[in-house]
């Protein structure tokens, strides 16, 4: 099975739980798994909030955000479980 793409999760804020892309930002699922789907939400919703957050910073971000849905949504999340999702950003 292929890894969900590393560059939406890096500049979309979008990552896969149970293979289905779910936001980051406000956990919203998409229903067509299609790079332009994820990008219209992203575009529609986020950008102009987090479009000039970039590199090192957005990266961080990024872990926060993979954080905290884990949390919210109930599911134990261990360090060695979160280095592998954010391993590659």
């Amino acid at each position: 099975m292929q890894s969900f793409p590393t560059q939406l999760v890096r500049f979309l804020f979008f990552t896969e739980v149970n293979g289905i892309p779910v936001c980051l930002v406000c956990s919203q699922q998409v229903s067509v798994v299609k790079k332009y789907n994820i990008r219209h939400h992203y575009e529609t919703h986020h950008a102009e909030r987090y479009r000039g957050l970039q590199g090192q910073p957005r990266r961080e971000k990024v872990k926060e955000l993979i954080a905290g849905l884990f949390y919210g949504q109930g599911l134990s999340v261990t360090y060695k479980t979160l280095a592998q999702k954010t391993s590659q950003l």
